[in-house]
């Protein structure tokens, strides 16, 4: 196998030096196998952010710097020699001089940065090492542990661990966190700041807790120039704009624009992970962006910028959990919405859902159904059933976050899709209509949920299935961001 060297000056302005396989160049079957890990769920982590602010909690994090060379390697690998392997390998310097460079291998005992298997052999030595620490793994995120008797739940980011546990159970973190430390050098326990790119912002004496990525859309502003893209936007899209296939170039005019059409997929690579994790309000606009990934063009291209321009306009913004009051609404609910037949290619409808937990924005979606519905009620229905799906996790994870939430509250603004929840009497109008779309209706018949109807002006989701107006997207956007209050 070839090897490198990597480089590289990171963000606290200390320098780290990594030999990195080449990994593109290892056949599966003979180098690795499986390579599946699984990450916590960013739900997840919301959810226990919400939980922390409401409850006070303590909120640890750390990383092992040395992960991915920790675990025995499960296949047997042979590599050649860098000039950083020589520099700390006299054996090695040794043999080359008797052999000659070029006639030596190394044979790879543990895990390198850039082989395929790397995060699954860390994943499962952290598995059995939290395993031995009686820690149990939740069986509805693998990236999730709970301590049993204990108010204390563990995240697993690949490298990074988040410990969340109440204040009386200060010891055991620190008897845990210890032996982390023992075991696989994991650093000393901060207090959670900057997390995968996310800043976290807590007020703890009045119990708030707000999630910004201000500093990630300001460094992405840097380098694109701020010449580039002049002013603001109020909205993301303009709801006067379809974005459609006919708008891609040809393969003539797209040989000619590849460093643009290359620019454009890592901006909205950049945009989905703003939009996973504290921006829902761009959600709508990078679904319909990442459709035309493969081949860009010029409207797609100014759509882009408009989202740009409007994300840089309100940077500040993010998710702000607060219990410095009760409430507005306890419990977990949601809203889910639908536009009917809105893709102008596939004639398929976007739907879109948001749930709380006590009043925090934590789960949101914005996608394109798989199939053509045949009418607004039916793509109401549909998206009714996916939101379902979803609040069965939601369900599931508060049982072993031990919060009792079921019933969850759902609100629609369908009263034909809400009527074909309660009361399936319309076959004409339903015979066709998936057997897995029919979910939402068995959930309100075991009383999981409950669906009530919500004027269109109220519906929260509108904001993740059309492009809005002004007025109608700030009123939307009020409930689920906030300005940093402190």
């Amino acid at each position: 196998m070839r090897t490198g060297d990597v480089l590289k000056l990171k963000r606290d302005d200390t320098h780290k030096a990594r030999v990195v396989i080449k990994g593109f160049t290892m056949q599966p079957g003979v180098h690795f196998n499986q390579t599946y890990a699984p990450t916590v769920v960013i739900a997840t982590f919301r959810i226990l952010l919400a939980l922390a602010a409401k409850n006070d909690w303590d909120i640890w994090q750390g990383d092992a710097p040395t992960a991915f060379m920790q675990p025995k390697i499960d296949t047997e690998i042979y590599v050649t020699p860098t000039d950083m392997m020589r520099h700390f390998s006299p054996q090695l310097r040794e043999l080359e001089r008797k052999h000659g460079r070029g006639q030596v291998a190394a044979r790879v005992l543990k895990g390198l940065p850039g082989i395929p298997q790397g995060s699954r052999l860390w994943n499962q030595l952290m598995h059995k090492l939290l395993s031995s620490l009686k820690l149990v793994r939740s069986q509805v995120d693998f990236g999730l542990y709970h301590l049993p008797g204990y108010s204390i739940y563990l995240l697993i980011w690949v490298d990074d661990i988040f410990l969340f546990a109440a204040k009386d159970n200060a010891i055991k973190v620190d008897e845990i966190w210890k032996i982390l430390q023992d075991k696989i050098g994991i650093e000393d326990k901060q207090p959670i700041e900057d997390c995968l790119g996310v800043d976290v912002k807590r007020d703890r004496p009045n119990r708030r807790i707000f999630l910004s990525q201000e500093k990630s859309i300001r460094k992405l502003q840097t380098k694109l120039g701020l010449g580039e893209l002049k002013g603001a936007a109020a909205t993301p899209m303009d709801d006067k704009v379809k974005l459609s296939k006919e708008d891609c170039p040809t393969p003539e005019e797209a040989r000619t624009m590849s460093e643009e059409q290359s620019s454009y997929r890592s901006m909205v690579a950049s945009l989905i992970y703003f939009t996973m994790w504290c921006r829902p309000d761009i959600a709508y606009a990078v679904s319909k962006l990442a459709k035309f990934m493969h081949n860009p063009g010029e409207a797609h291209q100014q759509a882009l910028k408009r989202t740009l321009r409007y994300l840089f306009s309100s940077a500040s913004l993010g998710l702000l959990y607060d219990f410095s009051t009760a409430p507005a609404k306890d419990g977990v609910y949601g809203y889910y919405d639908s536009s009917f037949a809105d893709c102008p290619d596939t004639k398929r409808s976007t739907g879109g859902f948001i749930l709380y937990w006590w009043g925090c924005a934590v789960n949101w979606s914005s996608k394109t159904n798989r199939y053509v519905t045949t009418s607004t009620n039916h793509s109401e229905y549909v998206a009714g059933a996916v939101c379902a799906r979803e609040c069965a996790f939601h369900e599931s994870l508060s049982k072993e976050l031990k919060q009792h939430i079921t019933p969850i509250h759902l609100f629609s603004d369908s009263k034909g899709g809400i009527a074909q929840t309660y009361n399936p009497t319309n076959r004409a109008a339903t015979k066709h209509i998936d057997v897995a779309d029919h979910y939402i209706r068995e959930q309100v018949e075991r009383k999981r949920l409950t669906v009530t109807h919500v004027d269109t002006g109220d519906m929260d989701a509108d904001i993740f299935t059309k492009a809005l107006n002004r007025i109608l997207f700030l009123r939307h956007r009020s409930k689920m961001l906030h300005e940093c209050p402190w």
